[in-house]
């Protein structure tokens, strides 16, 4: 009986030790992810309408082109993540705590350009 609870014990210990590592794992993997933001892809979104995207860096501009589908280009934003159909964005000097992810959805009225560094 103290076998067995020792070994309990003992992989309850490792079940915690390995945890305590992929905490620090990720940890320090976000905090390189962040640091390395100004190099990530940066996007040049097009759209028909004004959207919401804002942020240290973002600037938007009407384009007056007539004839034009897209009348808005923002830029200063930087992809973090693309799926099947959805772009999540941050703005170029994105800081944790302080600014927003964009989440975008893929149709007609959007435009993006990526400029690959």
């Amino acid at each position: 009986m103290q076998a067995l609870a020792l070994l309990a014990l003992g992989l309850l210990a490792i079940v915690w030790a390995v945890s305590m590592y992929a905490y620090q794992v990720g940890a320090d993997y976000a905090t390189h992810f962040a640091a390395d933001l100004p190099n990530h892809s940066a996007i040049v979104l097009y759209s028909a309408e004004r959207i919401a995207i804002g942020g240290p860096g973002v600037q938007v501009a009407e384009i007056g082109q007539s004839g034009s589908k897209y009348h808005y280009q923002y830029s200063g934003i930087r992809l973090l993540v693309r799926s099947t159909d959805t772009y999540l964005l941050l703005p170029r000097y994105w800081q944790r705590g302080r600014d927003r992810v964009f989440i975008i959805r893929e149709d007609d009225s959007i435009r993006m350009d990526v400029v690959v560094r």
